[in-house]
């Protein structure tokens, strides 16, 4: 089985990222490694061999950069064989807010989503 924290996010996903400012790695030239990436397109140079490419994060690097920002993401199973996420605050000590989904990877992406917003 593979983990989940070892899977990539979305590419839509990892543009949010940038959009937010959180650091993804950029490829200089000729060093791309075959990881999942995508290319930044300036609309008046639609041309992607002169646009960035940056590697798409995994679930675990991205958490690495939740932490980097004092943000901790809980998830445990519920008695209903679900999953409750808890987002935790470690500058203020206490938790921002937490949900429950139907399996791990929707609590996940769901998490995710709503701590990169924070």
């Amino acid at each position: 089985m593979k983990s989940v924290y070892n899977s990539y996010v979305s590419e839509e996903f990892a543009k949010r990222l940038l959009s937010l400012g959180f650091r993804l790695y950029v490829y200089n030239t000729g060093t791309y490694d075959g990881k999942p990436a995508f290319f930044t397109v300036d609309e008046n140079d639609p041309m992607w061999e002169s646009c960035d490419r940056f590697r798409i994060p995994t679930y675990a690097e991205i958490l690495d950069m939740l932490l980097d920002r004092d943000i901790v993401i809980s998830i445990e199973p519920t008695d209903e064989s679900k999953f409750q996420y808890t987002i935790h605050l470690l500058n203020e000590k206490g938790t921002i807010l937490s949900g429950v989904c139907t399996n791990f990877k929707d609590a996940l992406d769901e998490a995710l989503f709503i701590a990169i917003n924070l």
